[in-house]
């Protein structure tokens, strides 16, 4: 168990390290703030299961590792335009990436963009009700969303 003094000195001291690793990953200052400092909300949560003899730079990296995975996946933010159509666009991305990816978004049959937009609006009980609503398993709900999104990419890369 590590006690509320010694985790602050942990903290102070591993900072930089969890920081510059955030920063290698991610490559958005912004993005690996808010990462690194997830990571240090766990470690300190986590703190009565763990002990010293633990390398602690170790966990805290992996934990960083585990989170910026987490962050990736989780990066698509909701931006909504003039007409109200919710467009789902990487929260990382410059002005010029981002009219890339409303133009690649445009050339969305209205099918997948609804379906895009619906997976996106919901939780994963009302993503298993929308996959039952289409007919099809929730994993095959996650199929035909990885292909939109992969359309997506591959319109933004030509």
């Amino acid at each position: 168990m590590i006690d509320r003094k010694l985790c602050e000195l942990l903290i102070q001291e591993y900072y930089t390290d969890v920081m510059n690793f955030c920063r290698a990953k991610l490559r958005d200052d912004e993005a690996a703030k808010d990462c690194a400092q997830e990571t240090f909300i766990l470690f300190f949560e986590k703190r009565q299961r763990l002990d010293l003899t633990e390398n602690i730079k170790a966990w805290l990296l992996s934990a960083a590792a585990r989170i910026i995975k987490s962050h990736r996946r989780n990066s698509w933010r909701r931006v909504e335009d003039g007409e109200g159509v919710i467009d789902r666009l990487p929260a990382s991305e410059d002005i010029q990436r981002s009219a890339e990816m409303k133009s690649a978004l445009s050339q969305l049959t209205s099918e997948e963009a609804q379906l895009l937009i619906r997976y996106y609006q919901s939780d994963k009980e009302s993503r298993q009700r929308l996959a039952d609503e289409l007919g099809i398993t929730l994993n095959n709900l996650y199929i035909r969303i990885r292909r939109i999104k992969s359309k997506i990419s591959n319109k933004i890369d030509k």
